[in-house]
């Protein structure tokens, strides 16, 4: 795809596929919630379970959450409902986007050669393959998909590597999370409402989707680094249950984004080293661009 210039977008459907299966989303299927409330038969609700997480971590209940949601991981049922969610809400928003941009002038993608896009591609699957590996193996781990998503931005076509960029992330994450810490120290803890019999973190919520909107906005403004600092508490506050999961999920956010960037940047290298090494030998009309797609 990155040959026709339509790399761009179909990184998106990783990235965001990335969060129900490494990062579930805060839905628990009925099996689970059955199991759930076999342990907790002494009057807990699934709402004093989660005030219990943020004050005790050796709370038995607590324990219980914490396993049902590991299991979420791999739950094949809780994987299909999300996939289809995700496809039902990214059918919205191309119909929108078509009929919003209909007379817009959007520039051409940029095409790129094979030389070019073999490297990338080998870059982004062996980083993410590696790193969806690594955070499956260990569910316990917070983030993972923070990760997937800087490798997947951060690497670029080319043998350029993206300085600024990788800058920007990184320093617009880190004032994202001193941000997250003004927002936490104002909100305080957490209040529940339930839904369909499970708990949302309602203040979390709504703080997180206000924030998310905002970086949306500024996502196409010059300035890219405000977009990193807004979502860095966005992203913490919407996957979160409590007040400790949300600091937890900033300093992942952080975490990842140095280890990614540090990743992406030291697979260019070995990219443009590569390349050099095979300059004499290529054949100069495989080099040749491939016409850009209209789409």
């Amino acid at each position: 795809m990155s040959r026709y210039g339509l790399q761009r977008g179909a990184m998106l459907v990783p990235i965001f596929l990335a969060w129900p299966i490494l990062a579930p989303i805060p839905w628990l299927p009925s099996q689970l919630l059955h199991k759930l409330d076999g342990l907790l038969n002494k009057g807990v609700s699934l709402t004093q379970v989660i005030d219990a997480m943020q004050h005790s971590k050796h709370h038995a209940a607590s324990a219980a959450m914490s396993q049902s949601m590991i299991a979420m991981h791999l739950n094949q049922t809780y994987l299909a409902w999300v996939a289809a969610f995700f496809f039902i809400g990214s059918i919205i928003a191309v119909v929108a986007v078509h009929f919003g941009l209909k007379k817009a002038n959007l520039p051409q993608p940029t095409a790129h050669s094979r030389h070019e896009a073999i490297p990338y591609t080998v870059t982004i699957t062996v980083l993410a393959t590696t790193a969806t590996y690594y955070f499956l193996d260990h569910p316990k781990q917070a983030g993972g998909a923070f990760l997937i998503a800087a490798i997947l931005v951060l690497a670029q076509v080319g043998s350029q590597v993206e300085w600024k960029l990788t800058i920007e992330r990184v320093l617009g994450t880190l004032g994202g999370i001193a941000l997250l810490a003004l927002v936490m120290a104002i909100l305080g803890g957490s209040s529940y409402i339930e839904l369909f019999g499970i708990p949302f973190p309602a203040n979390l919520y709504l703080v997180g989707v206000v924030f998310g909107t905002a970086a949306v906005i500024t996502k196409f403004s010059p300035r890219s680094w405000i977009y990193f600092v807004l979502i860095t508490p966005a992203t913490a506050l919407l996957n979160a249950y409590t007040t400790s999961q949300v600091a937890q999920f900033g300093r992942a956010r952080l975490i990842d984004n140095l280890v990614g960037a540090l990743l992406v940047v030291l697979a260019a290298l070995v990219s443009l080293g590569a390349s050099r090494l095979s300059e004499g030998s290529d054949n100069p009309t495989d080099n040749s661009p491939a016409v850009a797609s209209p789409a």
